[in-house]
Formats: structure tokens, C-alpha cells, sequence
């Protein structure tokens, strides 16, 4: 009997003697859990900042906001990007600290971005927007996210995966502004008479988009841009695309243009001012002008004294182009052709600008 209770007491004191040895390892390891946190805090200023917000929960509202833009390296995404480093310049303090999205963060154009010093390269691909999410240094919240999906190389349905599954990611990641690059269209009436493809993969990801923030865990700008300015820049591309527009569409018919460095402006209005009622949960069709072909002949004409450039095969290369080896393009010119009639008014960025005087 005595001995069982002797073999009963060593059993609890081996017990007590092995709980009390995995409480000290168990507290070595948060220990050093805790200096390498802390480690990275001090030497990462990101983190640093995002320690002293939950100290200090005041702080949030004048910390910078990270912004993820995708297709960085492209036409939009560089624009964004220069519009919030802008906003960034005349702030007394930061606004925004920006992750650049792109494939390949060793070419030359991702590295020029790089040099400064609130741009922070992710390589990442649009196919699998999670990764992307988890690629971000350790401790960063995306607040916003700028989106924009290339239409043309690539079919409706992988340009939809695309956009729906950045609009997932962002949600289970708790970002709560995103700005979805999209396209301008025209009425059901006018739209259903041709079918394009990257009309039709950009109204599946609006929907989604909408559907998505409509429990207000996130909020949504939606830029609906029709031509750009960029597609008459001097070479073949734009000599091409004069082409395609002398040859192509009606001489009434005035296409829509905007500069993509004020798309880029629209996104960073919205990313800093995301309550104005201009941007909250809005679609916006914005455009700097409306020209037809002879308008920017004319104009070209007395602004170079030159003709405007034009293929030198005549019709065949902007045909082979649109209708070949870009058949989108092709499909686009052809929908253009047939809706005379535009959607809706066109929201001019000065008028933005008053709109936001009389919110404000």
C-alpha cells in the first residue's frame, strides 16, 4: 500500500516537473518569437507604423494608407501610381505607402518604380490574386486596391477569373476601398446588337464587384473609360490606329477620350477621398473630350502643321490588325460603328473638381 502511494506521489512530481519544463520552453519560445517580432518592427518602418496604430489606435486616421496597384509596369498602373506619389509630394505627410504589382520585378521599367522610396515591388500574377496577398511583407494591411485586367490576348472567361477572384482575395483580406478599371458602354438596346467579348467579361465583373461590397465591408469605384489619347502617339501604333478610326467608324461618330494619367488621377481622388459621394460605390464614364476623325485631323494639322500620320498600305494594315491579328480590336470598332448614340453624359474632370467644392 505505502508503496503504491509512493509510486502515486513520483508520478504527480514527474507530472508537475513536465508541465513546469514545457511552460519554460513554451516561454523561450515566445520569448524569441517576441524579439524577432520586435527585430522586424524597428526595422521595418511599415510595421513600425502599424505597431504604433494599435497603440495608439488615434494615430489610424493619419496613417498612410497601402495602396496595391495592379499592372504597375502598364499605361494605367504607372499613371495611379504617379497620381498617389503626387498626393504623397503635397501632403505634409504621407498618404499612401504603394505595393506595385508586376510579373517580373527584375525588369527595367519595375525597378525604375522601385527607386522610390513609398513604392514597394510585389511580383505577383493577376491568374492566382491570393498569392499576390500573401507575398506583401509580413504585417501589412492593403487598404485599397486598384485593379485592371488586360481585355485584348486573353479569352472572356480568364479575363473574368481574373477580376472575380482579385475581388475574393481583397475581401477575405479586408481591404476596403477597390477601384475597378472597366470600360464605357452603351445601352442594353444599343449593346445587344453586337456582342463583345470584353464588354460582356467587364459587366460580369462589375456585378460581382457590387454584389460583393454590398454588405459595406467594402467599398467600390467603378472608372468606365472609353478611347485614350496614348493610342495617337507618334509611330506605326498610332499611325494604325488613325487608321482604324478613318476607316472604321462613321464620320459622326465622336469617340470618347481620356489621358490615362487622369484615370490615374480619378483612382487616386478615390483612394483619398473615399467617402465624397462622387466616388462612394459609383460608376464614373470619365472623358477629357469627344472628337470625331476630321476633329483630330484638324486639330492635329494645326497643331504640328503636319498631316496626321496614316499607314502606308492604306486600309490593308489597319484591316489585317483589327480584323487578323487583334480581332477584339476589330469587334470593339465595329460595336462603336453601330451605337451612334453614347450612354450616358460624359463626367469631365473639371466637373468632378466642383462637384467635390460643393461636398466639401
Amino acid at each position: 500500500m505505502g508503496g503504491r502511494r509512493v509510486r502515486g506521489r513520483s508520478n504527480i512530481a514527474l507530472s508537475i516537473s513536465m508541465s513546469i519544463g514545457n511552460a519554460v520552453l513554451l516561454g523561450v519560445h515566445q520569448v524569441c518569437e517576441f524579439v524577432l517580432d520586435l527585430r522586424e518592427i524597428l526595422t521595418t518602418p511599415i510595421r513600425f507604423i502599424e505597431y504604433l496604430t494599435i497603440l495608439y489606435p488615434d494615430m489610424s486616421s493619419s496613417s498612410p494608407k497601402s495602396i496595391l496597384v495592379t499592372g504597375a509596369t502598364g499605361n494605367q498602373g504607372r499613371a495611379v501610381l504617379s497620381q498617389l506619389l503626387s498626393l504623397n509630394a503635397h501632403s505634409p505627410s504621407p498618404l499612401f505607402t504603394i505595393f506595385a504589382v508586376t510579373r517580373n520585378t527584375t525588369s527595367l521599367s519595375a525597378k525604375t518604380l522601385a527607386e522610390n522610396p513609398h513604392v514597394t515591388l510585389v511580383q505577383g500574377n493577376l491568374d492566382h490574386p491570393s498569392s499576390i496577398f500573401s507575398s506583401l511583407p509580413k504585417g501589412v494591411q492593403i487598404w485599397g486596391v486598384y485593379s485592371v485586367q488586360i481585355g485584348i490576348g486573353q479569352t472572356e472567361a480568364s479575363e473574368i477569373a481574373q477580376g472575380t477572384s482579385l475581388i475574393d482575395a481583397s475581401l477575405a483580406h479586408g481591404v476596403r476601398h477597390f477601384v475597378y478599371s472597366s470600360l464605357v458602354r452603351h445601352p442594353p438596346s444599343v449593346a445587344s446588337k453586337i456582342r463583345i467579348a470584353q464588354f460582356e467579361s467587364k459587366v460580369v465583373i462589375e456585378a460581382h464587384l457590387k454584389e460583393a461590397c454590398k454588405d459595406g465591408a467594402m467599398n467600390y469605384t467603378i472608372l468606365q473609360p472609353s478611347g485614350f489619347f496614348e493610342n495617337m502617339k507618334p509611330g506605326m501604333q498610332g499611325a494604325v490606329f488613325a487608321g482604324i478610326l478613318k476607316w472604321n467608324l462613321p464620320k459622326e461618330y465622336k469617340l470618347a477620350y481620356i489621358s490615362t494619367d487622369d484615370i490615374g488621377w480619378f483612382a487616386a481622388q478615390s483612394f483619398e477621398d473615399p467617402e465624397n459621394p462622387a466616388y462612394k460605390n459609383k460608376e464614373i464614364a470619365p472623358a477629357g473630350d469627344t472628337r470625331g476623325f476630321d476633329d483630330i485631323e484638324r486639330i492635329y494639322r494645326e497643331k504640328t502643321g503636319k498631316n496626321l500620320p496614316l499607314p502606308p498600305m492604306g486600309r490593308l494594315l489597319p484591316w489585317l490588325v483589327s480584323n487578323v491579328f487583334v480581332k477584339e480590336l476589330g469587334e470593339l470598332f465595329r460595336y462603336f460603328s453601330q451605337a451612334v448614340s453614347r450612354s450616358r453624359s460624359l463626367v469631365l474632370r473639371d466637373r468632378i473638381l466642383r462637384l467635390q467644392c460643393k461636398s466639401s
